[in-house]
């Protein structure tokens, strides 16, 4: 299952004020999801589930939720992905590849 995570980022507002955005560009032709490793254990909460495109998308997520709930002021994001698999649990695809670019978490 392969995924990769960011460095850590620090000081993120953890009160729900203001309110924190993740903003990125992605590309996949399998889906794949996004976790937030929280904390000095890397606690992981699920964020979201990214589906197929063909075409690069922008997309902004709202994260403030997510540091609420946490209350750690250090975080990291997680992706993973896995291959897709039919009913009886074979791989539909051998392969698969995920595309991300501008990733940018913004606050205000």
């Amino acid at each position: 299952m392969p995924e990769v995570a960011t460095e850590k980022m620090e000081g993120l507002p953890v009160s729900g004020s203001p309110q924190v955005w993740l903003e990125l560009q992605y590309k996949t032709d399998v889906p794949f999801f996004l976790y937030m490793l929280s904390g000095a254990n890397q606690e992981s909460q699920p964020v979201f589930q990214f589906n197929l495109s063909e075409k690069w998308n922008k997309i902004y997520l709202n994260i403030t939720g997510t540091l609420v709930t946490t209350q750690q002021r250090e975080q990291r994001l997680f992706f993973r992905l896995s291959l897709p698999r039919t009913t009886t649990g074979d791989f539909s695809q051998n392969t698969g590849t995920v595309m991300i670019d501008n990733i940018r978490v913004v606050h205000f």
